[in-house]
């Protein structure tokens, strides 16, 4: 593992294409936060990345991308890989 990527063995959510979801419900569902309010709380203090760009509202929804997977940093140590079936 290299600084910045995310592990090989990180935990994955399938979202299939063109379906919303915001990036709380996702975190919570993943086991990353221990409850909606942490991650409120993290996002709030810029500590979430979404394919190292920082997430800065609330309320931000995630789509899964037809071609790529995205990668959801939150922390230094904590990744959450988002995939689209196909």
């Amino acid at each position: 593992m290299f600084e910045g990527e995310a592990p090989s063995d990180s935990p994955t959510v399938i979202l299939p294409a063109g379906t919303h979801k915001p990036i709380i419900d996702l975190l919570y569902e993943a086991e990353i936060v221990k409850s909606k309010g942490e991650g409120r709380r993290l996002i709030q203090q810029g500590s979430v990345r979404v394919d190292g760009e920082t997430v800065t509202a609330i309320e931000q929804l995630i789509t899964a991308a037809s071609d790529a997977e995205q990668i959801i940093q939150v922390g230094k140590r904590k990744f959450l890989r988002v995939v689209n079936p196909q």
